[in-house]
């Protein structure tokens, strides 16, 4: 898929999630959605041969298939993205479309938004993740 492309995948799931319900089911239909955004921008990613230290092409190759549900977590994409985010242009476009449309407000710019996921990088908030 091509950027816009997944740009546009990206907005049709942040309109859909726009109109879950506000009790407990909604919200987990709420989460899901969300968690769908995110693959589109991790696969992405993979379609570009892009991984940090062998993470996660290389790994499922290596890692046991017993492993891999435990190894392979939402939270080790995150960082995955969030590194690609400060690295790559695509990526840091796709995360700032992402963010915009399932955040608040948080941040007022693309630029902000890459310079505050380096410093969450460099300051090792995700420093119990290791790839």
């Amino acid at each position: 898929m091509t950027l816009r492309e997944i740009k546009n995948q990206i907005t049709k799931l942040a309109k859909q999630q726009a109109h879950t319900a506000d009790d407990l089911k909604g919200m987990k239909e709420s989460e899901l959605i969300e968690e769908d955004a995110e693959n589109l921008i991790h696969a992405y990613c993979e379609s570009m041969g892009y991984q940090i230290n062998g993470f996660p092409i290389d790994k499922r190759k290596t890692i046991d298939d017993s492993e891999k549900e435990e190894y392979f977590t939402i939270e080790r994409f995150r960082l995955y993205r969030n590194m690609l985010t400060a690295n790559h242009s695509d990526v840091a476009e796709l995360s700032w479309h992402y963010i915009k449309l399932f955040s608040l407000d948080t941040y007022k710019s693309q630029d902000e938004f890459v310079d505050k996921t380096m410093e969450e990088i460099a300051d090792g908030v995700h420093s119990k993740i290791k790839f």
